[in-house]
C-alpha cells in the first residue's frame, strides 16, 4: 500500500471506532463494483475498498408531507420530545412554536421512534 492508501485506511478504521456505518466494494464482502453495507469488516485492503457510508441527502418536507406529520412524535437532541400538534400555512406547531420543514431539518429534529431525521431522502 502507498502512504496515501495507508492514511485513507487509517481514517476509515478510526471512524469505525466511533461506530459509523461502513460500506465495502469488492471482495467476498462487497457486491463487485457496487458499494454494499458491512457491519463487521474484514479489513481485506488488498481485495476490498472500505469507506464510511455517506449520510443520506435530505430535502425539507413539502406542505402535504408536513400535514401528515400532525400527531407524530419528534425529538430534538434526545432531550426534547414533542408531538406535532397542528398544521397551518406550510408550518407545523411543535414544542410551542410554528416551524417550517426547513427549520425542522436545520435544527436537527428526528422521528422519536426511528431516530431518522425529519426530511425526505433524495434518491439520485
Amino acid at each position: 500500500m502507498t502512504a496515501d492508501e495507508l492514511r485513507e485506511a487509517a481514517k476509515v478504521m478510526l471512524a469505525k471506532a466511533d461506530n459509523p456505518a461502513l460500506v465495502v466494494q469488492g471482495g467476498p464482502q462487497g457486491g463487485g463494483s457496487e458499494w454494499a453495507d458491512v457491519t463487521v469488516p474484514s479489513w481485506d485492503w488488498w481485495r476490498c475498498r472500505f469507506r464510511v457510508k455517506p449520510a443520506p441527502r435530505l430535502r425539507p418536507l413539502n406542505a402535504d408531507e408536513l400535514k401528515a406529520l400532525v400527531g407524530q412524535v419528534l425529538a430534538l437532541d434526545k432531550r426534547v420530545t414533542a408531538v406535532v400538534m397542528s398544521y397551518e400555512d406550510a408550518h407545523v406547531f411543535v414544542a410551542g412554536v410554528y416551524r417550517h420543514g426547513q427549520d425542522l431539518m436545520k435544527q436537527g429534529w428526528t422521528y422519536r421512534d426511528t431516530g431518522k431525521p425529519v426530511g425526505v431522502e433524495v434518491v439520485e
